[in-house]
């Protein structure tokens, strides 16, 4: 079986899941479920879109093949809209498959 370049391209960049990562965010205010993070260089990418959003305080990736998402933590009466969390993730090269709302949204 022949795999296209750009295939072969990208796995070579990214090579197999290095498993959770290190930091954690204590008290996630959201968790968002990505499809097709493969390794740090994918979780940090994700990291930088999600925490250039307004609110956002800090975020942690999560490799886990099972369950990879990012929890995010936002600033004291900030919120973040479902549709710009989905359209950082989807600028970072990923899929959003859910958000989840930890907290309830600042009005």
């Amino acid at each position: 079986m022949r795999l296209p370049l750009l295939v072969l391209l990208s796995l070579a960049a990214c090579g197999p899941p290095d498993g959770p990562a290190a930091s954690e965010v204590a008290s996630p205010d959201l968790t968002v479920h990505v499809l097709g993070l493969a390794c740090e260089t994918c979780a940090a990418s994700l990291t930088a879109a999600l925490e250039a959003l307004d609110g956002v305080e800090a975020v942690a990736v999560d490799l886990d093949e099972r369950d990879q998402r990012a929890d995010v933590a936002l600033a004291p009466s900030h919120g973040v809209e479902t549709a710009a969390v989905r359209e950082a993730v989807t600028d970072a090269g990923f899929t959003m498959r859910h958000l989840e709302r930890t907290t309830t949204p600042s009005p």
